[in-house]
């Protein structure tokens, strides 16, 4: 039988089910071009489901990448039969999205760019052909992950115009100011002036996201859960206290940073990269100021949580 041969295999430790190539390809050779789109929209659509959150995946958490590390293979076929089939619609944009996400928090930035350009094609089109706010927003989502890429591989000029558009895009279509895609807007954009040196522009963006991390963490209702806001208003504290740095104000850096240490340890737990990044941040403080003892003692620590998580199981 199929089982005997290996062409079908039954994991039982990950209830997967795994057909072998050949099979899957004459099942397909069997089916009308009709048929096989529907079940990829079928496929797609499962993923999609399954496939976490872009707030989770952002969050980074062992347990949520594993998960996605499992999914990517069959989210990158997807792609492909995206592609062949001309499949444009929210679910596929969706998944796209949502692995280029996957595929950025593991620093594989050709794949997560080339997620990305689609997923903006995608949803470009679908609100062409309908206005609707969520339509836009979604591209606004797009754009500002594709910025974000842009701007870590230090292309700040091709960053800055799509930062802009998901600014002017969330400004207009969210009922309120304070919504927290607005603060991400704002947030980003101030960064990538920091990083280009207009630091009276970062300082002005970084304090109305500061804001608006801060009020969404005090409202009573939230669109998201508690610790998403927070580590929302970390990365606030932790990216302008780095502004404070730059300008030499180190009172008020080490006041920032120390509030978004005392956020994600609360958050993140001791053992882990972000909480690992500010015990850095306040020794790079420190050692501006000649305090060599303390900043030694901050950058240990540093060290000692990524020798300590780099040794996981993500990373034998």
């Amino acid at each position: 039988n199929a089982a005997h041969y290996s062409l079908i295999q039954w994991n039982a430790t990950n209830e997967l089910l795994s057909i072998h190539p050949v099979v899957q390809q004459v099942i397909r050779d069997e089916l009308t071009h009709e048929q096989q789109e529907q079940y990829i929209q079928k496929v797609i659509l499962a993923l999609n489901a399954i496939f976490p959150k872009e707030e989770e995946i952002n969050f980074g958490s062992r347990k949520i990448l594993r998960n996605c590390d499992r999914l990517s293979p069959h989210c990158l076929q997807a792609l492909e039969w995206i592609k062949e089939f001309s499949i444009l619609d929210s679910e596929a944009a969706s998944l796209i999205h949502k692995t280029g996400c996957y595929l950025f928090i593991r620093c594989r930035y050709d794949e997560a760019e080339e997620f990305y350009q689609e997923a903006l094609k995608i949803r470009r089109k679908l609100f062409a052909e309908n206005k609707e706010a969520q339509k836009e927003l979604d591209v606004a989502s797009s754009l500002n992950n594709l910025a974000e890429l842009k701007e870590i591989r230090a292309l700040y000029h091709e960053a800055e115009p799509l930062f802009d558009e998901a600014l002017k895009i969330r400004q207009n279509r969210l009922s309120s100011s304070d919504h927290y895609l607005v603060g991400q807007s704002l947030h980003n954009l101030a960064r990538l002036y920091f990083h280009l040196g207009r630091y009276v522009e970062a300082k002005k963006y970084y304090q109305e996201a500061l804001e608006i991390n801060e009020s969404n963490l005090e409202a009573k209702k939230t669109i998201l859960p508690k610790d998403f806001l927070k580590n929302f208003l970390a990365r606030s504290y932790n990216d302008i206290a780095k502004l404070y740095v730059a300008l030499a104000q180190y009172d008020e850096a080490e006041k920032y940073y120390q509030k978004a240490l005392s956020i994600n340890k609360k958050i993140l737990g001791e053992n882990n990269l972000q909480y690992a990044s500010n015990l850095d941040n306040l020794g790079d403080v420190y050692l501006a100021q000649g305090f060599a003892d303390q900043a030694e003692d901050y950058y240990s620590q540093a060290f000692n949580i990524r020798s300590s998580y780099l040794k996981g199981d993500d990373y034998n």
